[in-house]
Formats: structure tokens, C-alpha cells, sequence
């Protein structure tokens, strides 16, 4: 087996995903876990199976203070929403 970097790893499933995609994809997921520091937004995803509610994907997010300003302005009125959801 060879090694590869993460950062060549990372690259790769962005392309992969950007060949795949040729618009914005929004996931479809349920947010099991959030938290704040220092403004940044720090998420856990996951996805269950309906038949047995068992977690079938996870994944790991970061929302940087920058990027979390600027969604705020687009999306107002669902993310006030969300601010009432989130403590």
C-alpha cells in the first residue's frame, strides 16, 4: 500500500467531487452535533438509516468566522431560525 498526503487526498475528492458536480450541492443531512469558538462553527453531519435509526455517514465540518458572516447576510431569515435551534 502506498502513502499518500492529505493534502494530495484532499485535492483529489475536490476534483473528483468538481468533475461530478457542476453545480452547488447542498447535503442533506441531520446536524448532530454543533459548536461555537471564537466564531467559528464547528458541525458533526450524519445520516441514519430510516428502517433501524442507525448512523449509516458521518462527517466533520468547520464553518470559519469569515464564511459563517457572509452566509448570515445571504440566508437572514433561516439562520436567525437556526439561532433560536442552536444554543
Amino acid at each position: 500500500m502506498s502513502a499518500v498526503s492529505l493534502y494530495a487526498l484532499n485535492e483529489y475528492v475536490r476534483r473528483v467531487i468538481q468533475l461530478n458536480f457542476k453545480e452547488p450541492v447542498w447535503i442533506d443531512a441531520e446536524l448532530a452535533q454543533v459548536n461555537q469558538s471564537k466564531g467559528h462553527w464547528y458541525v458533526e453531519l450524519v445520516e441514519k438509516d430510516p428502517t433501524i435509526d442507525q448512523v449509516i455517514a458521518r462527517a466533520q465540518g468547520t464553518i470559519w468566522s469569515r464564511r459563517f458572516a457572509k452566509l448570515q447576510r445571504q440566508y437572514r431569515k433561516q439562520m436567525d431560525l437556526a439561532q433560536i435551534l442552536v444554543p
